[in-house]
């Protein structure tokens, strides 16, 4: 007879008491109870204290206790800071150490979920550890450090082993009915899992992607896929992920990608499985300005009326969520938060804990001041499957968030609204005059040290970087730094001592939150600069002098990030070269590479390049503008229909713009142009000229053949887009809602200081500087892009390449494998080669 293996629930120390015992408002302005305290557990304060205590001190000591009950166990684990055994009487005495920029002078007492926690590992010791001893009691002693003058201070008390035992039962018993929840919905999920098959007949090559997905999660490794459009890339990673969490080789799935728009394929992906009988439940993240009910995002009691009391709702609205519901979509998140009145971004998040898949953006686990600190923070032994879709922007977003900046306009803003605001009428509304003088006089010193930088290197050059190991020596910064982090903290006491939450006016307080968050990323970066990063500073009229921790290859940081997860899929329709996206992104030797194989029929897609084309910026001229326009009129006459037309800049397409109105359109045609500043209704709005019938519709006995040229050379949609923009990746015109993409250059960034000093690393690197700075991502770009044209097995359409760098090797081997049937033109054969595709098909 098989063994029975009960299930198990593993949550950490910290999870438990912030989930059971939280209450309150939430309150960004640092006044509340609530926890934006900005409390951090730096490993360096930790090893200052634990280093100074004497004989009997046991640092980061791991503690686990199990919990039986009759279907499940409770594993509840977690690391101790430290705990002292006293030699001679063998008294025990639990340490947690917080690390905070706080004034510990003026704290009373600990922060309670931090006693909790402490508690939690005392009662843990006593009951583990020191079982048989029989120690009547425990003590704990709660350590602060601040940060910036690293003083501490301690509190000290003490609690009878029966003391412990009531209170932590308590604690347990309140996290029983979640635990309940948990399992039972468990049993339902898996018992379905056994009984799921894929919901389709598998495509061409769609289940030897499948297959590989399900071994790299065996196998413990990262796949990086080049998957084309229509292959059926989304089910064929999810069906295998979902397989395996069936078979407890893993407990939960996190699609992450960097469009909201892309989040519909796993949420339409994931309820076609359940109409095949699937129980699994699903959150989508929402970014909180998205999905906010208020008109501005303010989160304390003051400004959002959801805020307040928030966390003495949240559990009963998230029961009702979790326990009534399995896709837990945005629709459903604000329907559930409206009824109890709470932030419905908090109450996302909580409901991802219950949660079987969580589907949203890249910073959920990449952004160290995003990702969710519930799963990636919390010391959970859970086992997770990262599916990253669309993983050819995760480079230049890693980049982005591993980097930090401080401007001196920022702080200059800061000091004239100080100075307004005592000056005037508002007077009465700052706190007190003693932090209005601190802070500006603060801000002062680092807009003097910024100043000396730039009189000593100049703007826009690297302060340091490329050479081995440079980040240990003097970066010429270090007095900069200094200035960042006494502004921090008195910056953190003002908050900390403000009176009440409306004693400041709004706009102020925003600038002081954004300057106080904005020092402390830099502090952050700056405490882990590798060989990774370059200082560089710049200076513009618009944005004054900055100096920036440029992260130059975020390959250690991605690598960390997945490193939490029992494997990774990364995958994308645009991952070429994918030995270039492997090493960006965090892969090893021994991971796996897949090309998925395309079902689209080549013949259906015809690819051109324009040998008498350029885009180089030192032969741009208006002939070569003119002849962009000739081409692109010749390219759409033989068929009627939408075609998007991708440019390297705004520049470049307006100029074409002027010249395709003035000379080339037909009448019955269409153009219409990218804006630099586009709100979401502007963007539905373009997009929406490419729905049938939207435009006006065909006269009856109209044909669509090069035989017929008044017809098929009027009534066509043509616009005119930006490389990389946001048309060219993330949208879905299928069918004969777009036939044809042309796209103008390879899409080579723009020469600037960022572009160089990535091509100066990367040539250090591998040799490889212009390739990693300029031309991968350029046709990154361009495939990206092209991809518009051919969204599933039935479409059919054009992809036209106009300028003669296409036909060089370094850019052909660039090209997707399907690319099979390219054929090279020019002005005067263009427009029969586009016709003969047509009338062949």
């Amino acid at each position: 007879m098989a063994e029975f293996i009960k299930d198990e629930i593993s949550i950490s120390v910290r999870g438990l008491v912030e989930f059971i015992l939280r209450s309150g408002d939430i309150d960004n302005t640092g006044a509340g109870p609530s926890g934006t305290d900005v409390m951090l557990q730096g490993s360096r304060v930790h090893r200052k204290i634990q280093n100074s205590r004497g004989v009997g001190y046991e640092a980061e000591v791991p503690l686990k206790l199990r919990i039986p009950y009759e279907k499940y166990d409770i594993l509840i684990e977690g690391r101790a800071d430290g705990i002292l055994t006293d030699p001679a009487d063998g008294s025990v005495t639990v340490e947690e150490i917080k690390g905070t920029y706080r004034n510990i002078d003026k704290m009373k007492e600990p922060v309670p979920v931090h006693l909790a926690q402490a508690k939690c590992y005392a009662y843990m010791y006593l009951n583990t550890v020191s079982e048989g001893t029989g120690l009547p009691e425990a003590g704990v002693k709660m350590t602060y450090v601040n940060m910036d003058d690293d003083s501490v201070r301690s509190f000290d008390l003490s609690f009878t082993r029966d003391e412990l035992d009531e209170w932590f039962t308590d604690l347990v018993s309140r996290y029983r009915k979640w635990a309940d929840l948990r399992i039972d919905w468990n049993e339902k999920r898996t018992e379905s899992i056994r009984k799921t098959d894929f919901p389709y007949e598998y495509r061409a090559g769609q289940k030897n992607l499948a297959v590989s997905v399900y071994q790299t999660i065996l196998e413990e490794k990262k796949l990086y896929l080049m998957a084309p459009t229509g292959c059926g890339k989304t089910l064929s990673v999810l069906f295998p992920a979902v397989k395996a969490i069936g078979e407890k080789k893993a407990d939960r799935i996190f699609y992450l990608t960097a469009k909201t728009i892309t989040r519909t394929a796993p949420e339409e992906a994931f309820d076609i499985m359940r109409m095949q009988g699937l129980k699994f439940k699903t959150v989508t993240l929402t970014a909180k300005e998205k999905i906010c009910f208020m008109e501005k995002t303010d989160c304390n009691p003051i400004g959002c009326m959801y805020a307040k009391g928030h966390f003495d709702r949240i559990n009963d609205a998230l029961y009702a969520l979790v326990s009534e519901n399995e896709s837990l979509s945005r629709e459903k998140i604000l329907e559930y938060a409206a009824k109890y009145k709470v932030c419905p971004f908090e109450l996302s998040l909580d409901a991802s804990l219950f949660a079987d898949g969580v589907i949203g953006d890249y910073n959920y686990l990449f952004d160290p001041h995003v990702k969710l600190k519930r799963f990636f923070e919390s010391g959970s032994s859970e086992k997770y499957l990262f599916l990253i879709d669309e993983a050819h922007n995760l480079p230049s977003r890693a980049r982005s968030m591993y980097s930090a900046s401080v401007c001196d306009k920022d702080l200059k803003e800061l000091k004239n609204m100080i100075k307004a605001s005592l000056g005037g009428q508002t007077k009465s509304i700052f706190l007190v005059k003693e932090y209005a003088g601190k802070i500006s006089t603060r801000a002062q010193s680092v807009i003097r040290e910024l100043k000396k930088i730039r009189e000593n290197y100049g703007p826009d050059t690297v302060i340091a970087g490329f050479e081995e190991d440079w980040f240990k020596f003097d970066t010429g910064i270090e007095d900069l730094i200094r200035s960042m982090e006494r502004l921090h903290s008195t910056l953190s006491d003002y908050m900390e001592e403000r009176e009440k939450p409306g004693d400041i006016q709004w706009a102020l307080r925003d600038k002081i939150l954004e300057i106080y968050f904005g020092i402390s990323d830099f502090l952050a970066v700056f405490e882990d600069l590798g060989n990774d990063y370059v200082i560089y500073d710049t200076d513009s009229p618009e944005e004054g002098f900055r100096v920036m921790l440029y992260c130059t290859d975020p390959r250690r940081k991605i690598a960390e990030c997945l490193g939490m997860g029992r494997a990774s899929v990364l995958f994308s329709a645009t991952m070429l070269p994918i030995q270039y996206y492997k090493g960006l992104l965090g892969g090893q030797p021994e991971d796996y590479e897949v090309y998925a194989e395309s079902i689209f029929d080549p013949g259906k897609r015809g690819v051109f390049i324009a040998s008498d084309v350029t885009t180089r910026y030192k032969d741009r001229s208006e002939d070569e503008f003119f002849r962009t326009a000739d081409h692109i009129s010749r390219i759409v006459r033989p068929k009627k229909g939408n075609y998007m037309v991708f440019f390297p800049s705004y520049s470049y397409m307006r100029k074409v713009a002027q010249l395709y109105n003035e000379a080339f359109v037909l009448p019955g045609d269409t153009l219409i142009v990218q804006e630099e500043s586009m709100t979401e209704a502007d963007k539905e709005d373009f997009l929406g000229l490419f729905e049938p019938d939207v435009l006006a519709p065909e006269k009856e006995g109209e044909g669509e053949t090069a035989d017929n040229p008044e017809v098929s050379e009027s009534g066509s949609l043509i616009a005119f887009c930006v490389m990389g923009g946001i048309f060219s990746e993330g949208i879905d015109l299928k069918g004969d809602k777009l036939i044809g993409v042309i796209c103008v250059g390879p899409g080579i960034p723009g020469v600037d200081l960022e572009h160089d000093i990535l091509r100066e690393y990367f040539d250090g690197y591998d040799r490889m500087g212009y390739e990693y700075a300029y031309m991968y991502p350029g046709m990154n770009k361009v495939l990206q892009a092209a991809g518009r044209v051919i969204r599933t097995e039935e479409d059919t359409g054009i992809v036209v390449l106009l300028d003669k760098r296409f036909l060089g090797m370094s850019y052909k081997r660039l090209f997707p494998r399907e690319w099979t049937n390219v054929k090279v033109t020019d002005l005067d054969h263009i427009r029969d080669d586009i016709s003969d595709f047509w009338n062949n098909l």
